[in-house]
């Protein structure tokens, strides 16, 4: 549903949504719940449902997915920041090319960036160029990326940089 809403154009709903996507594997313990602003408030603090279970890994892999789904809509919003946290969380869940590419999108689009954060976004970058060849993704499904347009990751990755 949030996808929905993202491609449509209504971005706030679609992180409404991708939010509540959250909180069925995520939840939020607030202490002060008037004063909270985000899904990372510092008054708040995130419990995992599932831990240490087989659950855990198929809750991850939605996680994974809808942080990156919260980053490209923060990002769409000019909110930067957020979406770098969103990123930062998909990478605590997995290290993988496009959670690398993304949290380096985000710190290069944000005109508050420092000289140093530039720099470690630069460099997240190449991580995510250098992994893009490692994953099996685009190893082993080289045709079938190929029918979908992605055949070139590598160059898309390079291009960006």
């Amino acid at each position: 549903m949030g996808n929905k809403e993202f491609h449509k154009g209504r971005l706030p709903q679609a992180v409404s949504l991708y939010e509540q996507a959250n909180s069925l594997v995520v939840w939020l313990e607030c202490r002060d719940p008037a004063s909270l602003q985000t899904y990372h408030d510092q008054n708040t603090s995130l419990v995992q449902s599932h831990r240490d279970t087989p659950l855990q890994h198929m809750g991850d892999s939605m996680l994974f997915q809808v942080y990156l789904s919260l980053a490209t809509a923060y990002m769409r919003m000019h909110h930067f920041r957020l979406a770098r946290t969103a990123c930062q969380d998909a990478l605590r869940l997995r290290k993988v090319s496009l959670a690398y590419f993304r949290l380096s999108q985000a710190i290069t689009l944000d005109l508050s960036s420092t000289p140093s954060e530039l720099e470690e976004s630069l460099e997240m970058a190449r991580e995510s160029l250098k992994l893009v060849e490692e994953e099996p993704l685009f190893k082993e499904s080289g045709p079938m990326l190929a029918l979908l347009g992605l055949g070139d990751a590598k160059g898309c990755y390079e291009r960006q940089l």
